[in-house]
């Protein structure tokens, strides 16, 4: 997510706003669906894409990791400024 909200205050649209589908998009490199770590998977999946206000502003998305091999779920979510990540 602070990818994400780095982008959309450098890049943000002329008009509008602009959605944004990160996994798999090589803008985001830190966001893709499944990567391993020294200590176990994690796999990511977005619950709702980020979007972009004119501003610059990161003014909604919620993506969710889990972590294996202990089940754990790590979600970020945009409902503050910027957004907030925390433990399930």
């Amino acid at each position: 997510m602070a990818d994400i909200a780095s982008y959309c205050s450098a890049n943000n649209p002329s008009s509008g706003t602009e959605t944004y589908s990160v996994i798999g998009n090589s803008t985001f490199p830190n966001c893709v669906a499944n990567y391993t770590t020294p200590v176990g998977l994690v796999t990511m999946s977005v619950e709702e894409n980020p979007v972009c206000n004119s501003s610059g502003e990161l003014t909604a998305g919620r993506i969710v990791a889990y972590f294996s091999p202990d089940g754990q779920k790590v979600v970020c979510k945009v409902n503050v400024k910027p957004f907030k990540c925390y433990i399930e």
